[in-house]
């Protein structure tokens, strides 16, 4: 981590996010002006435009940050520069998470007024890259400090990037990732026993922790993949230049002194299938010979960003790498580009071009390779990461058939549809949905969860960020009714699709935040309720944690956990005990009276061999 104090570290403006702290009242014009800054404040995330207050309440205001940081892994795909200015809190967890997805990160610990620091402090001007007339000294400092790290710094290779334990046995990855999780419950229970109030009993998980070493809750064990090798359904590779200026479409590994964006080609990376790895191949040789260029992430400026390979595995089960690539039945291709400031000409003689390309490349491969969907997505923004709204266009293509050509229908958008199989269920999957990248150990994952749910022919079942329904329609089976909540539009109606193409009639699903509609959901006179919740990086919204907490027909929850570090957050708040109002009770967080859940067993699920991630399922009752 570097800190305003280390003398001469600064990095480029270029990708800058500036990340405002709940001691920092606002940020200056001059830096709201300026393009190449995103300006994300703690309470507005959604609305960066508002005026900024400070927060009340040292742990609330963590916690927002902690919340802030987390949807910044979420939505930054690609390495930026952050600035994070903060008060005296402890974010060292995730700011050594941020630096360990490729960012560079600089903090400022201030408790006045950022603008004061920032027309006072020569440093912080440099870093921003908006330094007066008498700072231009500093810029050439920069400068030559840059070209220093350039000569001392070796890149990652994208094996390294993307499979940083793939010189493990699998056995040893296992071990160091249960580990990890174990850590993460001795820290709940530490957690825990800090937040109870001077005077008042500890909760029932930190004196049951003295029987099983520490821990929260039992940890079960740890569920394999059933695919080590090739198991990623969906893979994004970036345009750009690797380090000897050669152009490639790969894996993004930072950026060189001129803030050109560095790739490398993903090889021997086992994560990734050998045919997406093909399509990377056939699309960088397209590029070789089109007259458009591909994206400059440090100019903002370019055509061609990024290319996303989405597979559909055919129903059935496997488990040996062998099969990786024979599994494959559906493929959908998504090209972004950025249209701003080109002609509609030529950019449909580029579109044409490029249909023909992977349609010849994929017939041209041994044996050939299966080709669905080709969609382009049309994106301004300065990072590759867009918004699911974002405009897309079905492209025809041209594919062989004994002989016989035949184009795809391309006059409905809908029709940029893509399979895969769950539990003997089709699901549909769209452009932008959100779909595990694992097929195989996703379908572990939700038996256990509807195992561990304890299900019943008169449960109402809450599927909270469904996504595409998959959690719901595989245990729909097992339950009454089962009602989805998801906010993404496009994910919800290939929910309802999939319902549909399964004929499966107990399920409703509602497009909204789950914050806005989880209370009114749970007001009704409901029983048997029981709710699964799979929420993003960010982890729970407060106000969900309350719906779910202060209802008290709400006797089960399972949580799956993308990031086990803000379960661990949010099940304080699920198990803290209700306290009577005494002026001794921790003040950051008040719960409304209610019974708390208590944190029953826990079991780690590896849906990403080869890497540090894994994800969490962990059972609470009352």
């Amino acid at each position: 981590m570097k800190c305003l104090e280390d003398e001469g570290w600064n990095v480029p403006v270029e990708q800058m996010t500036i990340v405002v702290g709940y001691k920092c009242t606002h940020v200056p014009q001059e830096l709201q002006d300026n393009k190449n800054v995103i300006v994300h404040r703690a309470h507005d995330f959604d609305r960066p435009h508002k005026k900024i207050e400070p927060t009340k309440g040292n742990q609330a205001a963590d916690d927002e940050m902690h919340t802030l940081i987390g949807n910044l892994r979420e939505t930054a795909t690609e390495p930026h520069n952050i600035l994070i200015l903060t008060g005296d809190g402890d974010f060292n967890e995730d700011i050594q998470n941020l630096e360990g997805d490729g960012h560079n990160v600089m903090v400022v610990h201030s408790r006045e007024s950022i603008s004061e620091r920032f027309r006072e402090d020569r440093q912080i001007r440099t870093f921003l890259g908006l330094e007066r007339e008498a700072d231009k000294t500093a810029k050439q400092r920069r400068r030559e400090w840059l070209n220093e790290k350039k000569a001392a710094r070796k890149y990652k290779s994208a094996r390294e990037a993307l499979s940083p334990l793939a010189d493990l046995s699998y056995a040893d990855q296992l071990e160091q990732k249960k580990a990890s999780i174990m850590q993460k419950l001795e820290k709940l229970t530490g957690n825990e026993r800090k937040a109870c109030p001077n005077g008042k009993s500890l909760p029932e998980l930190v004196l049951q922790s003295r029987e099983i070493g520490g821990l929260s809750c039992k940890l079960e064990g740890i569920i394999e993949s059933p695919l080590t090798n090739g198991y990623r359904n969906k893979c994004e590779f970036s345009t750009g230049y690797s380090g000897e200026w050669k152009l490639t479409v790969g894996v993004v590994l930072g950026t060189d002194s001129a803030g050109v964006t560095v790739v490398e080609e993903a090889v021997n990376c086992p994560s990734i299938s050998k045919l997406a790895c093909q399509y990377a191949s056939i699309f960088r040789s397209f590029l070789e010979k089109s007259r458009l260029p591909v994206w400059n992430m440090s100019k903002s400026c370019g055509f061609w960003r990024q290319l996303t390979v989405r597979e559909g595995s055919k129903p059935g089960v496997f488990s040996n790498d062998e099969d990786a690539d024979s599994r494959i039945a559906e493929v959908m291709l998504m090209v972004q580009v950025c249209t701003r400031d080109t002609d509609e000409a030529v950019v449909a003689t580029e579109f044409e071009e490029l249909a023909k390309a992977f349609a010849e490349g994929a017939r041209a491969s041994s044996p050939p390779l299966p080709l669905t969907v080709l969609v382009v997505q049309d994106h301004v923004g300065i990072s590759n990461f867009a918004q699911p709204d974002c405009p897309l266009r079905l492209l025809p293509i041209q594919m062989s058939d004994n002989g016989t050509h035949h184009d795809q229908p391309t006059n409905v958008l809908t029709e940029a549809l893509i399979h895969d199989h769950i539990n003997n269920l089709r699901f549909s999957i769209s452009p932008t949905a959100f779909f595990r990248f694992n097929t195989g150990a996703a379908e572990k994952l939700y038996s256990l969860a509807g195992d561990w749910a304890d299900l019943c022919p008169d449960t109402l079942l809450f599927d909270v960020y469904c996504g595409t329904g998959t959690i719901g329609l595989t245990l729909a089976h097992r339950v009454r009714m089962v009602i989805g909540i998801e906010m993404n539009a496009s994910a919800v109606s290939d929910a309802e699709r999939n319902a549909e193409i399964n004929g499966i009639s107990n399920c409703k699903f509602i497009c909204s935040k789950a914050e806005y509609v989880m209370s009114s959901l749970l007001k009704d006179e409901i029983s048997n309720a029981i709710a699964i919740v799979d929420p993003g990086y960010p982890g729970l919204h407060p106000d969900v944690i309350e719906a779910l907490r202060t209802h008290p027909g709400l006797k089960t929850l399972v949580y799956i956990s993308l990031s086990p570090e803000k379960l661990v957050a949010n099940a304080i708040e699920l198990c803290r005990p209700s306290f009577e109002k005494t002026g001794q009770e921790n003040k950051a967080k008040k719960m409304p009276a209610s019974e708390p859940f208590k944190p029953v067993k826990a079991m780690a699920v590896d849906l990403s061999p080869h890497t540090h991630y894994c994800e969490m399922v962990m059972l609470f009752k009352r």
